[in-house]
């Protein structure tokens, strides 16, 4: 049996580790009432010591739907002396003195003093180490993102450089075709001439895409002036209007007059757009349905000095399943040899290199 005096220092030294433990120690009773509550706990849940003394823990500290569960277990330990928790460490949630819920890790411990039903439980914030662990994934899936767009970057340009050559051709025997037409008398000279007009066109805008891949490849700075956005919709609409004609897809625009110049690389923005437009339609007429819809909005915040370009489509939509993978290159639903898996990779790539983002 201790002497008084040795019960002293017990007592004492009991104190002294409590209070300077870094993890919460709250000590509680047969009946759930506090016993005591060290200063570590009082930083984490907001509590004072001499608040929570001769408390009931339910009800500071545990989740209400929780509380029933805490007091069967304590119930069913107290008659058997099994318990499914002591001994463990375990996460769970707890709640603040404002209520707010946070994760924790738990252990409790049987500390019988005496003949005194006791028990303490070690409690540790994982607020931080959750933040931590939400950072560290961040980072890791933004170093996975930029080395598959380094490889993006390195595939595009050699298509870039393979499909360079047959443009040139492409341009310059227009150029010949044309000139030997004006230098001949040809029947629908006219009609031959805005022919010729349409390849050259169709192939300077080619030539384009090719310069914005090799840019984004390159890490150049896009070659901005100022732009209409709305123009440079109605352009992609128009160059796709055949094709949503025969699919039955209906286009609506919905912007103000009044929408202000932005400093764009037209045709950078006039892909992204075309590639969203693409996009829209197959889904469209993968999905079937009578009524087949695309509405294009443009709106200005003045105040925040931004622009949003909004497209949406009346089809399935996007299982929630891969919503976080829609953007990697190479990620692809569409059916074999109808989609690269790399236009939204590459439209999310054009868009930032504006310092704009893309989102789903």
């Amino acid at each position: 049996m201790n002497s008084p005096s040795e019960f002293r220092e017990l007592e004492a030294y009991h104190a002294a580790v409590v209070r300077t433990a870094l993890d919460g120690i709250v000590v509680i009773d047969g009946d759930g009432l506090v016993v005591d509550f060290n200063p570590a706990a009082e930083a984490i849940f907001g509590y004072s010591r001499d608040e929570v003394i001769g408390e009931q823990i339910a009800d500071l500290i545990i989740p209400p739907e929780h509380r029933a569960a805490h007091e069967h277990g304590m119930a069913s330990y107290l008659a058997t002396g099994a318990g499914r928790v002591l001994g463990k460490r375990l996460e769970l949630p707890a709640m603040l003195s404002t209520g707010e819920l946070i994760p924790i890790e738990l252990a409790i411990t049987d500390v019988t003093l005496s003949g005194r039903r006791l028990f303490a439980a070690h409690i540790r914030d994982l607020r931080g180490a959750k933040r931590a662990e939400a950072e560290i994934r961040e980072q890791r899936n933004a170093l996975h993102q930029k080395e598959k767009l380094a490889a993006l970057g390195s595939l595009l340009a050699g298509v870039a450089h393979e499909l360079n050559n047959p443009l040139s051709i492409i341009t310059g025997q227009t150029l010949m075709m044309r000139e030997a037409m004006e230098e001949r008398a040809v029947a629908d000279w006219n009609g031959l001439v805005r022919r010729c007009d349409r390849i050259a066109t169709a192939a300077d805008r080619c030539a384009r895409i090719v310069r914005s891949f090799l840019a984004m490849a390159r890490q150049r700075e896009a070659e901005r002036t100022p732009t209409r956005l709305e123009t440079v919709v109605e352009e992609a609409v128009e160059l796709l209007g055949y094709t949503m004609g025969a699919a039955g897809i209906t286009v609506e625009r919905r912007w103000p007059d009044d929408l202000p110049l932005l400093a764009l690389d037209a045709s950078q923005i006039h892909q992204v757009v075309l590639n969203l437009l693409v996009n829209a339609q197959q889904a469209l007429e993968q999905a079937g349905g009578a009524e087949r819809r695309i509405t294009v909005g443009i709106d200005a915040d003045r105040k925040a000095g931004t622009v949003s370009l909004t497209m949406d489509d009346n089809g399935p939509g996007v299982p929630e399943a891969i919503r976080s993978r829609v953007f990697d290159p190479f990620f692809t639903t569409k059916p074999q040899g109808a989609g690269t898996g790399i236009g939204l990779a590459v439209s999310r790539g054009l868009v930032e290199a504006h310092g704009g983002s893309l989102t789903l």
